[in-house]
């Protein structure tokens, strides 16, 4: 069971999130909200943002704990 997981999880690719809208989980909204408004977070040259859930997550937490300024 756990090598058929661990095929499962390598074959599959993360969800990006590209851009503040309706598919990105609402719970790390404001947060990359709040990065993309004061600079801090910027995307590519199309302004895709390019980010997985894990570091939503990531930044998120750095974010509730008052690192991010």
């Amino acid at each position: 069971i756990v090598t058929d997981l661990k095929t499962e999880m390598a074959d599959s690719k993360p969800m990006i999130y590209n851009y503040i809208d309706e598919n990105m989980p609402e719970d790390y909204r404001p947060t990359i909200q709040k990065l993309v408004d004061s600079g801090k977070l910027k995307g590519n040259e199309k302004g895709e943002l390019m980010l997985t859930v894990d570091l939503m997550r990531i930044l998120t937490i750095l974010d509730r704990f008052g690192i991010l300024g």
